[in-house]
């Protein structure tokens, strides 16, 4: 194992505590603006076949929402999935 690892996993963690804050933080009218953005990306970037099926996750703790995407792709004739969660 890479003697750095430990600090590795430290500096992650930190991070990843860091950008949660940021992210919940967002004034919500910035978190909409941002996301209707990425929205309008996603769903312009990709040509979906029609059967296709377009997983997803729900939005947590202020994440990008990404169900306006899978609203169009479904209305372009894919199915959507979401994960089976068995455990936390």
């Amino acid at each position: 194992m890479n003697e750095a690892w430990p600090e590795i996993t430290a500096w992650r963690r930190q991070q990843r505590e860091r950008l949660i804050g940021e992210r919940v933080a967002l004034q919500p009218a910035q978190h909409q603006s941002w996301s209707a953005a990425i929205n309008a990306g996603i769903s312009a970037g990709f040509a979906l076949p029609q059967d296709m099926v377009v997983g997803f996750c729900w939005p947590f703790k202020n994440e990008f929402d990404a169900r306006f995407a899978v609203r169009d792709f479904r209305a372009r004739g894919a199915l959507a999935a979401l994960p089976l969660v068995v455990d936390k």
